[in-house]
């Protein structure tokens, strides 16, 4: 395994856990660790990144460190990571104050804190290797109360991201998020929080929740814990701990919510309405995808704490009545208004100081008509052209970044418009006509006569008892109970208070005649006037009355006679030989016309033509006449009434009809004709009915094809199948299927199926781990027919070809055993082998180099696995006291002796590296502290 780092600013040393004040940072609020792809150099094969990290704090909590230091891990083949290197105290780069998101909608005495941003930033070089990288930056603490994961102050945080081996092919960059999320969002308010990100290779990105890290618990009785203030990256290698969610949170629900808290997996956009206080650890991994392939992934760990907001803009008129639309849930004001009447609304929306401007729009179903808007335009006055229901809604700040709406209806009556009139005979008291003429007519009417008395009907008639002025009064009233009143004067004096006298007249008139009367000729019954006009007032005094009645009309007499053609009839005085209607006038005795009405009806003489068939043979009746022989034939028969009726004949004599069939059959067949079942080929004669009931033969020519049958051996191995027909075989057995042959008889298949079985394997169950070095004998199982071949072999090579294997093992290895049978069927089975060595080594945590040759010397003890080492000493500002040289030898001479230039270093705590290679390959660094005592 190569190793080659190289860091673009200069530093010394490693990793001091005792260089930082031993404080918890409950000052974290989140952060991301992203890296961008500065150059590649194609002659050492390496990639030189610059690693960013955005870490964000609350201005009120505790300073960004000054320096920051990075982990560089390797996921080795064992599937484990390694510390691989460190980029050590990387100063802060910049630091800027994130404006609050504010919103004028909502205040809240949190919306003044702001949150800051700290950025750090190295460049390394790393080779494009076939594993992933991992850099890390881990610091504790996280804030105390988190509601929706266990925290007491002194858990910690991972901010973390990978370099996959196809992003390091690839040249890939990690996506960037475009924003900074607000700390703070609203309880019972929607949020929509932008967490999408940029990726300059135009890769897709996949949003999700996803799980938060920890390099553990801070632990202030060890000197080295991960989950102190500042983790050693050489020794708090991954994996991390995920974060423990409580209270029924998990890090795909990481807040209440209702609706529910998502994010949004296509834009990044985390949406819902969070309802409980507090604060709660949310991490957002956004994915990449390169032609459908995931090549990386990072992931912002933040903080949300959730508030309590005031609304700030509150839109809502005065009304009398207030609904609930059972749709929306929203509340809506709801007015009453009186045909065409103005209704001024009144605008209780508040607050006034954060209000720019209001827009009213009213609407007759989809139609807008009204609309009014402005600064000015608080209040409206309103006016409907015609009744109905009206919706429509009030905005305030229509628009703008925060609005809110008043919704509105307006159910409208038609204006009621009142109009009567009233009309009486001026000469004779009488009733008074009212003739209502308002609208609309299908509301409450109500009248006054002006005499104490009232009605209820909409066309009433009224009597009055004395000649006086009255005031008249109609009232009306609707369904909303508006009302109108219209009152008009009625002068009531009539002449007269009986009526005058009268004069009847009879007259009866025959039915057709007419008489003259007040200068006029009368023809219709009825009642006829004629007023004699008072001297004095004008009004009628005496009445002549004529009664005209007809006598009833004399009924026409209808008489029908039906003749025979060239005959005559004698009508009253006269011959008729004519088809038609005569009419005649007698006198009744009435002296009035009496009409005679004739319908004369000629019959014509009647010919009648049949056409008659009859089977070869038969006789036919012909009004007595038997007939045997086709041709027209004429007779003469007398009517009912007297008249000829001709009949003229069509005799048709229909001979014998034979029919001839040929069919043709398998010979395992049968053919039905009307009852008779056939098989046998031979000559059916059948006699039969035809339409016209006369015989017909029917001769059957009947003949047989064979049938043929077809019977194979075929074989498959264990687990295959075999399409036979339509179905598909796995089992051993005799199949039959049906086919038709080329008479379109049957053709039958019949299969025997025969199923090879080859179940060798290799005789052990589960995976080993032996040594590395180790021999390995490895043998297989043989079960069912004999092998004709078989082989051992790698990925890459082959072994054997025996039915045992003699294995020497260095490194992990799939090894595979292939075996093919007599029936061709083949088997494989397979197994991993890991490789394992003993990387143990004694690390003393003491010398005392004071020359009694006792523990004078800092070296590490190994068994033969271990390769080589280099050994590093550091002192507690960091300065290197020591290096060696990278040996094969482990012994005391290539340790450090407690010496820096030759002089005798101070009694006191020292820091250790030992970078150990193993025969394997592997690499690991061990470090650590060692005292030195005289």
């Amino acid at each position: 395994m190569s190793r080659a780092i190289s860091i673009s600013i200069l530093i010394f040393g490693v990793y001091f856990f005792f260089m930082t004040p031993s404080i918890r940072a409950s000052h974290i609020v989140g952060g991301v660790l992203t890296y961008e792809l500065v150059s590649t150099n194609s002659t050492t094969n390496q990639n030189n990144y610059r690693f960013t990290l955005n870490l964000y704090r609350d201005p009120l909590g505790i300073d960004f460190p000054t320096q920051v230091d990075f982990g560089i891990y390797i996921h080795d083949n064992s599937g484990s990571w390694s510390s691989h290197d460190a980029a050590q105290r990387i100063p802060l780069a910049s630091s800027e104050l994130i404006p609050p998101i504010t919103d004028q909608c909502k205040t809240s005495f949190l919306l003044d804190n702001q949150l800051e941003q700290g950025t750090y930033s190295v460049e390394v070089s790393l080779d494009i290797i076939d594993h992933n990288y991992m850099i890390t930056y881990q610091a504790c603490c996280r804030n105390f109360a988190l509601n929706n994961v266990l925290s007491f102050g002194d858990i910690g945080a991972v901010y973390d991201v990978i370099i996959t081996p196809q992003a390091q092919r690839l040249g890939n960059n990690s996506p960037p998020y475009n924003s900074i999320p607000p700390q703070f969002v609203c309880a019972n308010f929607d949020i929509n929080v932008d967490h999408s990100a940029t990726d300059v290779d135009g890769d897709s990105l996949v949003y999700s929740f996803c799980l938060p890290k920890s390099p553990g618990v801070n632990d202030t009785t060890l000197p080295d814990c991960c989950g102190c203030v500042t983790p050693n990256p050489f020794i708090c290698t991954p994996p991390y701990d995920d974060l423990v969610f409580i209270n029924d949170f998990t890090p795909e629900r990481p807040m209440n919510g209702n609706p529910v808290v998502t994010i949004h997996p296509d834009n990044g956009m985390i949406s819902g309405t969070p309802d409980i206080q507090g604060a709660y650890i949310v991490a957002v991994c956004v994915d990449e995808y390169r032609d459908g392939v995931l090549i990386g992934s990072i992931r912002r760990d933040f903080q949300y704490i959730v508030i309590v907001c005031d609304e700030n803009l509150v839109a809502e008129v005065i009304s009398d009545r207030y609904v609930a639309d059972p749709t929306t849930g929203n509340i809506i004001a709801s007015y009453d208004v009186c045909g065409t009447d103005n209704l001024e609304i009144i605008n209780a929306s508040t607050d006034t100081q954060f209000i720019e401007n209001y827009s009213w729009s009213i609407y007759d179903g989809s139609d807008l008509v009204i609309s009014e808007q402005g600064p000015q335009s608080r209040d409206i006055n309103v006016r409907f052209d015609e009744g109905g229901l009206y919706t429509g809604y009030m905005v305030i700040d229509d628009g703008a970044s925060c609005s809110d709406t008043a919704f509105l209806e307006f159910i409208v009556t038609d204006e009621i418009n009142l109009d009567y009139s009233m009309s009486y005979d001026t000469c004779v008291a009488g009733p008074i006509d009212y003739v209502n003429n308002s609208v609309p007519i299908d509301i409450e009417y109500s009248w006054e006569f002006g005499d104490g008395n009232i009605s209820n009907t909409y066309l009433p008639a009224y009597s009055y008892q004395d000649r006086d002025s009255y005031n008249v009064q109609l009232s009306a009233i609707d369904t909303l109970g508006c009302t109108d009143t219209l009152v008009q004067i009625l002068d009531w004096f009539p002449y007269e208070l009986t009526p005058p006298d009268t004069i009847i007249i009879d007259s009866l008139l025959c039915f057709h005649d007419s008489i003259f009367i007040f200068d006029q000729w009368i023809f219709d019954p009825g009642t006829y006037f004629n007023f004699l006009p008072a001297l004095n007032t004008g009004c009628d005094s005496i009445v002549e009355r004529f009664e005209i009645e007809f006598t009833d009309v004399i009924p026409v007499t209808e008489i029908e006679v039906d003749i025979c053609e060239g005959e005559s009839y004698t009508f009253i005085d006269r011959l008729v030989n004519q088809q038609g209607i005569y009419l005649d006038t007698l006198i009744s005795v009435q002296e009035c016309d009496s009409i005679i009405q004739l319908d004369l009806i000629i019959t014509d003489k009647k010919e009648s033509f049949i056409i008659e068939e009859i089977c070869e043979g038969d006789l036919y009746d012909f009004n007595g006449e038997l007939l045997d022989t086709a041709g027209f034939y004429l007779d003469t028969l007398s009517l009912a009434n007297g008249c000829d009726s001709i009949i003229q004949l069509e005799l048709v004599v229909n001979s014998d009809q034979i029919t001839e069939l040929d069919i043709t059959i398998c010979n395992n067949d049968f053919f039905i004709f009307l009852k008779d079942t056939l098989t046998d080929p031979g000559i059916y004669d059948f006699v039969l009915e035809d339409s016209n009931s006369c015989d017909s033969t029917v001769s059957v020519l009947l003949q047989t094809n064979p049938i043929s049958t077809f019977s194979f051996i075929d074989t498959i191995c264990s687990g295959e199948e075999y399409l036979f027909g339509n179905e598909l075989l796995q089992f051993a057995g005799i199949y039959v299927d049906t086919l038709t042959n080329i008479y379109g008889c049957d053709s039958i298949v019949i299969l025997d199926l025969i199923v090879g079985t080859n179940l060798s394997r290799i005789d052990l169950d589960t995976p080993l781990e032996e040594f590395y070095g180790s021999t390995l004998i490895l043998s297989s199982e043989v079960i069912g027919e004999e092998l004709i071949s078989n082989l051992w072999f790698e990925t890459d090579s082959l072994l054997a070809n025996s039915l045992s294997l003699e294995y020497v093992l260095q490194d992990d290895a799939w090894i595979f055993f292939e075996s093919t049978n007599s029936l061709f069927c083949a088997a494989l089975d397979s197994i991993f082998i890991k490789s394992i060595i003993d990387k143990s080594v004694y690390i003393p945590n003491a010398i005392t180099p004071n020359g009694d040759n006792f523990n004078d010397i800092f070296y590490l003890g190994a068994n033969d696995n271990l390769q080589s080492s280099r050994l590093s000493v550091y002192d507690r500002w960091g300065n290197l006291m020591y290096q060696n040289e990278r040996t094969e030898i482990i012994q005391d001479d290539t340790g450090w002796d407690g010496t820096f230039r030759d002089n005798p270093v101070e009694i006191g705590t020292y820091t250790y590296v030992f970078e150990l290679r193993f025969i394997n390959g592997e690499e690991e660094i061990r470090a650590g502290s060692v005292n030195v005592f005289r």
